[in-house]
């Protein structure tokens, strides 16, 4: 069989081909593999710099607008939108002490302040972290 290659650099022939012996069989099959290798520690299959660069800015650009939850005016905001739940059922128990209403409604709203200090707690704690 001739051996053809391509305007790609590429052997297309097979690598075991009819007729051959063991040895002359290892020989193209070794021969095969040294080519590849040569190619691929050649300046073509490396990345170029440039392209490293790109890549890493747009790696860090992709975290940043990740983590855009946790900003500083995003956090202040959150803080903010719980303290005034917090804030408002404090005044709502207090205004209404003399009332002895049927539903529970004051646990609710007790667990519910209690669940934004947490939050606030938790939110707090995590930019604190980071």
């Amino acid at each position: 069989m001739e051996r053809t290659r391509l305007d790609t650099g590429v052997d297309s022939s097979p690598l075991l081909e009819s007729g051959n012996t063991n040895n002359e069989a290892r020989g193209t099959v070794f021969q095969s593999a040294s080519r590849f290798i040569r190619r691929a520690g050649g300046r073509r299959m490396m990345r170029e710099p440039s392209m490293l660069v790109r890549e890493n800015a747009a790696q860090q650009l992709e975290e940043r607008q990740s983590d855009w939850a946790y900003s500083k005016p995003v956090i202040i905001l959150d803080i903010l939108w719980n303290l005034s739940f917090v804030v408002v059922s404090v005044v709502i128990l207090s205004s209404t002490l003399d009332e002895r209403p049927t539903t529970p409604l004051r646990i609710w709203i007790v667990g519910y302040a209690l669940q934004c200090i947490l939050h606030m707690s938790y939110v707090a704690y995590e930019y604190i972290r980071r």
